[in-house]
């Protein structure tokens, strides 16, 4: 096939175009330029112009350019046969449908939106997210096949076997495997109290006032409480806080003769002394503005944050004040009037004791929010009670806007107050005073579902009959009493539904309940072991509707019995991030380290599982 010649009148005179092995007839019009040529070109060929390179050895130098004419200059002899070669391709590449974009390019605000879109789609087949265990999922492929050091303060299993442990049913328990060490194992200082923030961030309280925060595998802080008192050098405990809108409180420490609040990046907001010198703030607990349980804080009271101490005695008396008899009269006035100073400070000190202070604020939302304080003394007096132990605090039911703070003490005396909300200010009720009635000490207590409560209590040579006490019938003094508190508010005294003797050789000195309703109860030194109760073993069946039980129910035999972990100081419930998950894990803080055990809340899979040290220093 050929052109016709240019119907503008011109002499045109035929050529051969060669092109990937295919030669095409084609007439070239004098005068016409190169770039209407090569529209013809690619009218027989599909090469686009851009991509077309035409050369004639007999006719042009070179390629041709698209500013060349086509006429007796450029081809000198138009009358002999001219072969013209074409080079190019006739393949058209699509546009991508998406601009490449460089990490260099992208603005940290970009690169962070960008690792939270992968993140998220890896979350979706991603086997559990315990915040301060695992890495994100996208990150989780170390290719690594046993324990091996993330970086200078971690030591872990593989983030995948992690996953692979997770997903393991009941037909296999693996017992003692380490899952990852967090800090310096050669630290001296322990792990007094644990608490885990909304965001997944482990928070472990230590006994030389440092504050230390862990998430992803990692430290995130590492902070130093203010020291007020010089007697107390430690942080006996720590809360984690709802956020409220507008305030940076996250969570709160006690201990080192103040109370301290924090931000979620382990900030210091405010330091709170104790009322009274020689003190030091212990057994930190929230009334109201839990993170724990969000959905107790719902209602009006979700802007109302309350805290509540006992006070531990710091200040020691100086025996060696009086090394020598006095020599005259002077003397012995001063030294009378110095003995006197002394025992009023003690009983000032044995006062507080005795007593509860509390912390709080009426939904205030300042930078630097202010608590008011008060104190709670019992009614009967100070001098007719027990020092306290350890405070714990229970919802009443379904009404959020109150609740019940318990103090137990020495001579196995729980001390009970309502707490509610009304007209803008916080208001504390006293609703009785209760005793065991076998000689022993509170050790510690926790709150359970369904206003329920268990005591753990030890043997106590000092404790004594608490004039104006409700006796609450036991048979043994080293157990776990289940108390069913729930009606209080009702004028109905608690009940003992159900005595847990499974540690014998010490008493427990810990507690926590899992989310599928079971309790994990801590031995002493002696003891060193953690055991598990169902549910069912806490709530005795022979109870009444009255809340009054035919006989005592007691449970000898635990589910399941732990010795790996050993003797522990506090446990914390680290719960999976991802949505109706099946799995949690357990922190327990053993002397410098915290040991992670993962649980699965299938009811088919009631097995335990232990995963290890996690080192926190």
């Amino acid at each position: 096939m050929s052109d016709q010649p240019s119907t503008t009148g011109s002499a045109s005179f035929p050529v051969t175009l060669k092109w990937n092995k295919k030669t095409f007839p084609l007439a070239i019009n004098l005068g016409e330029t190169a770039t209407d040529f090569k529209q013809r070109v690619q009218a027989q060929t599909g090469v686009p112009l851009e991509r077309q390179k035409l050369t004639a050895k007999k006719a042009w130098k070179g390629i041709l350019k698209d500013t060349e004419v086509l006429d007796a200059d450029t081809i000198k002899n138009p009358q002999t046969p001219l072969l013209v070669t074409l080079i190019g391709s006739a393949e058209t590449l699509s546009e991508p449908t998406q601009k490449t974009t460089f990490l260099e390019d992208l603005t940290p605000e970009d690169l962070q939106k960008a690792q939270d879109m992968q993140a998220q789609a890896a979350m979706a087949d991603a086997q559990g997210m315990i915040q301060a265990l695992q890495l994100p999922p996208h990150l989780r492929d170390d290719h690594k096949q046993e324990l091996y050091q993330y970086n200078r303060l971690v030591t872990g299993l593989p983030q995948r076997q992690i996953e692979q442990e997770l997903k393991c049913n009941g037909n296999t328990t693996l017992q003692g495997k380490v899952a990852m060490n967090l800090g310096l194992e050669l630290r001296r200082a322990y792990v007094n109290d644990l608490a885990v923030l909304p965001n997944g961030s482990l928070i472990s309280a230590l006994d030389d006032g440092h504050v230390q925060l862990w998430k992803h595998a990692s430290q995130e802080h590492d902070v130093v409480h203010n020291q007020v008192s010089n007697e107390d050098r430690e942080v006996n405990s720590v809360v984690a806080l709802q956020r409220r809108a507008g305030s940076p409180v996250a969570f709160a420490t006690a201990g080192r003769g103040c109370l301290q609040l924090w931000t979620e990046d382990a900030d210091p907001i405010a330091t709170l002394p104790s009322a009274m010198p020689g003190t030091s703030p212990a057994s930190l607990v929230c009334v109201f503005g839990s993170a724990s349980n969000s959905s107790s804080n719902s209602g009006s009271s979700h802007q109302v944050t309350c805290l509540a101490t006992r006070f531990q005695i710091t200040r020691q008396s100086n025996a060696l004040q009086f090394r020598l008899p006095p020599q005259n009269e002077t003397e012995r006035q001063r030294r009378a009037l110095t003995e006197a100073q002394e025992r009023a400070i003690q009983e000032s000190l044995g006062k507080s004791a005795r007593s509860v202070q509390v912390w709080y604020s009426m939904g205030e939302t300042a930078a630097k929010p202010t608590l008011q304080t008060q104190i709670l003394e019992p009614p009967v007096g100070p001098e007719r009670s027990a020092p306290i132990t350890c405070l714990a605090v229970l919802r009443q039911d379904d009404n959020h806007s109150t609740k019940v703070l318990v103090a137990g003490d020495s001579s196995g005396g729980l001390r009970l107050w309502g707490v509610q909300e009304a007209s803008g200010s916080l208001q504390f009720q006293h609703l009785g005073l209760f005793q065991l009635t076998s000689p022993c000490s509170v050790v510690c207590m926790e709150p359970l579902q369904n206003g329920r409560l268990a005591v753990s209590t030890d043997v106590s040579d000092n404790s004594s009959e608490l004039e104006d006490a409700f006796p609450l019938h036991t048979q043994t003094s080293r157990a776990v009493h289940i108390l069913d508190i729930s009606k209080v508010h009702e004028n109905q005294h608690p009940c003992i539904q159900s005595t847990l003797t499974g540690h014998t050789k010490d008493a427990v000195i810990c507690m926590c309940q899992l989310p599928n309703g079971d309790l994990v109860t801590g031995g002493g030194k002696l003891d060193a072991t953690l055991q598990l109760w169902s549910g069912s073993q806490l709530l005795d069946p022979n109870v009444s509707e009255s809340g009054e039980a035919a006989s005592l129910s007691v449970q000898a035999q635990a589910t399941k019995t732990l010795t790996d972990v050993g003797y522990v100081f506090a446990l914390e419930v680290l719960p999976d991030a991802k949505d109706d998950s099946n799995y949690f894990a357990l922190a327990a803080g053993r002397y410098n380290t915290v040991k992670i055990i993962i649980y699965s809340r299938d009811p088919r899979e009631r097995q335990l599982a232990v995963h290890g040290d996690v080192y926190v220093v």
